[in-house]
């Protein structure tokens, strides 16, 4: 008892030691910025659960951790310091402590969390910041110019978008801060207000009643939390922008009523528009529409804004998304993916900015390696540079400075392509930075400083599959996993004997994942040849193979020359694209049918087929057939031939 009592001081000492050397700010703190659905019922311990909600400060330190209390584990938020998204964080049940960067310069910073998941997901409470010792936070010297509300459905809420139609849906498939919404936000440098649910409409949510459904978003909009009647939302914070994006639930499994749609659509615009003052409201049709059912909704919503406008409460407006169309991939359920998201967010900004005369922030919105030697960096808005250099990236591979050689602007000109001088690893980090210069978006806004943007590498290992040497020896064929780029020369390639030394190679062709090389010298059966490559073999999608030391191949033909080889008439050899398959060939002249025999071991015929030529593939994948040694026998009308094969 006298040691668990000693432990647990220490224990005690431990934590109070730690705590000591850090000053925790309270979420009252007046230099804290809030944005979107958030209780503050106890301003101690704030707590919220729609998508987008920030939170955001300007610290000073080296390190900032933050105090979260989750009801759940499916909460992820995307951690920003200083402009840039930096990890993303999953909540664990209860109190915690989370760690958001350490090692920083001991300056000032910004620090940002933002809620990707959307209500169903849970609650969190957010318990305050954490920074080193004798470290506050003061004012946040960025000040965002406007507040924008989004109101909408799973669209909105991002559902999907980081998935494959097909997929499962869950909170690591869901990122609301790669959605059309969220990133409309940031190219204002706007405040980002999300009223959001997947499945809701104006008046009849996914697949409900024709006559409506009661928990349909007009209803339940007064709330914080869309499913419990208190506390209500105070409407402190008057957006410069309200965009209902709402009506594809409404008309899903074409049962929705137009009339009762306008209707309730009209009713929800004068309380949108009693509660903020008369705010601008654009009305937005998504692109998960089509057929009867997208006119029917165009023609809508259409309608709704002349009569809202009749009524001279606020402006009304409305803009259509282009539809998806598949070309852009679609996400689970047919949700849009985040590449759509970023295709309707740039047509969104544009109408946004010539409604309310808005300056576009030129944003790198997402980047991704499209080969190896490549990057590709995707704006928020059309980009150019004056003197056509756009000079200023640059590309870190895990911790190895990779140079950029080249970069040239897409044709749609939201893209730049960062070609590199050396090939990317798969699956490593990779980042790019960018130090202000002469690269500008939309009205000459110049391009602000990029600091080890996190780029998506869905590069893929390239990796020596296999290898085989065909019966005569004089061929080895190298099988890849993937598509292969045929090599300028095979320097990089090392084939020895048995005794190591060299083997000369007279020529190599390319077939898709496969690479022949032929020999000068043949390899008799049974010796075997060792194959090292170092470098110089690429993949279509300009990956290096991964490299290979000494990988054995052995000449199992039974054949000890190659005149005995060429003097049988019947060759029969596995066929290295496809297991289960053999090229097969009969010397000499063959008249008549031509029939093939297998046969088990316990003499059973297990299938026959006809032979057209003298020569092609033996198709034995059947997948009845189980692994093993076989018979196999080619009968003609003058002879018949009989070789030991194995599936």
């Amino acid at each position: 008892m006298k040691r668990i009592k000693l432990l647990t001081l220490a224990l005690f000492l431990v934590f109070f030691v730690n705590f000591a050397h850090c000053d925790t700010i309270k979420p009252d703190n007046a230099f804290i910025e809030y944005t979107g659905r958030i209780d503050f019922s106890n301003p101690l311990k704030p707590r919220f659960s729609y998508s987008g909600v920030s939170i955001r400060a300007c610290f000073q330190g080296t390190s900032v951790s933050v105090i979260l209390d989750d009801v759940g584990t499916q909460n992820y938020y995307n951690v920003i310091l200083d402009n840039e998204v930096i990890s993303r964080l999953q909540t664990k049940t209860g109190l915690n402590t989370y760690s958001l960067a350490t090692g920083l310069k001991d300056t000032n910073h910004e620090i940002e969390i933002f809620k990707l998941t959307e209500e169903s997901f849970g609650k969190t409470y957010f318990c305050g910041f954490v920074l080193g010792t004798g470290k506050t936070i003061v004012d946040i010297p960025n000040k965002r110019e406007h507040l924008i509300e989004f109101i909408g459905n799973s669209i909105t809420c991002g559902y999907g978008n980081e998935g494959v139609n097909g997929g499962k849906f869950g909170p690591t498939t869901q990122n609301h801060y790669l959605t059309y919404a969220a990133i409309t936000s940031r190219s204002f440098n706007a405040r980002h207000l999300a009223v959001c649910k997947s499945g809701i409409g104006i008046y009849r949510n996914y697949d409900g009643p024709v006559s409506g459904s009661a928990d349909c978003m007009p209803n339940y909009y007064q709330r914080i939390f869309l499913y419990d009647a208190a506390p209500l939302y105070k409407f402190t914070d008057r957006p410069d922008l309200i965009c209902i994006d709402l009506g594809t639930n409404d008309f899903s499994t074409s049962k929705g009523d137009p009339t009762l749609f306008v209707n309730n659509y009209l009713k929800f615009i004068d309380q949108l528009q009693l509660k903020n003052n008369g705010a601008d409201i654009l009305c937005l049709l998504g692109p998960m529409m089509g057929g009867n059912d997208l006119i029917t909704i165009r023609n809508c919503l259409k309608s709704i804004v002349l009569t809202a406008n009749a009524k001279n409460q606020g402006k009304v407006s409305f803009f259509e998304m282009s539809a998806q169309t598949g070309s852009l991939g679609i996400g689970i359920d047919y949700h849009p993916t985040v590449a759509q998201h970023l295709k309707n967010a740039k047509e969104l900004i544009n109408y946004i900015s010539i409604l309310k005369g808005w300056t576009v922030t030129p944003r790198a919105m997402i980047g991704s390696t499209s080969t190896g030697s490549e990057i590709v960096m995707e704006f928020n808005t059309e980009m150019h540079d004056d003197l056509g250099s756009f000079k200023g990236f640059s590309v870190v591979n895990d911790t190895t400075s990779i140079p950029v050689s080249g970069v040239s602007l897409d044709t749609d000109k939201t893209k730049i392509h960062l070609l590199l001088s050396s090939s990317l690893a798969p699956t490593q980090k990779v980042t790019v930075s960018y130090s202000p210069g002469s690269v500008k978006g939309k009205n000459d806004v110049t391009l602000d400083s990029i600091s080890s943007m996190i780029i998506s590498n869905i590069l893929t290992v390239t990796s020596l599959a296999s290898a085989a040497l065909d019966p005569t020896g004089s061929k080895i064929t190298l099988v890849f996993n993937k598509l292969m780029n045929k090599p300028l020369n095979l320097n990089g390639v090392k084939i020895l004997d048995s005794s190591n030394n060299p083997l000369a190679v007279e020529q190599f062709t390319l077939a898709s994942k496969n690479i022949d090389i032929t020999l000068k010298d043949r390899v008799k059966a049974g010796e075997a040849v060792s194959i090292t490559i170092s470098f110089g073999i690429y993949s279509t999608d300009k990956v290096a193979v991964t490299p290979v030391d000494k990988y054995v191949v052995k000449n199992n033909s039974t054949y000890t020359s190659i005149n005995e080889h060429q003097a049988d008439q019947l060759v029969i050899y596995p066929n290295s694209l496809h297991p289960g398959m053999f090229n097969y060939r009969i010397n000499g002249s063959t008249q008549g049918q031509m029939v093939s025999y297998l046969y088990n071991l316990k003499g059973q015929l297990v299938i026959s087929k006809a032979l057209k030529s003298t020569a092609g593939i033996l198709d034995f994948s059947n997948p009845v057939l189980k692994g093993g040694y076989y018979i196999l026998k080619i009968k003609t009308s003058q002879k018949e031939y009989s070789k030991k094969i194995m599936l």
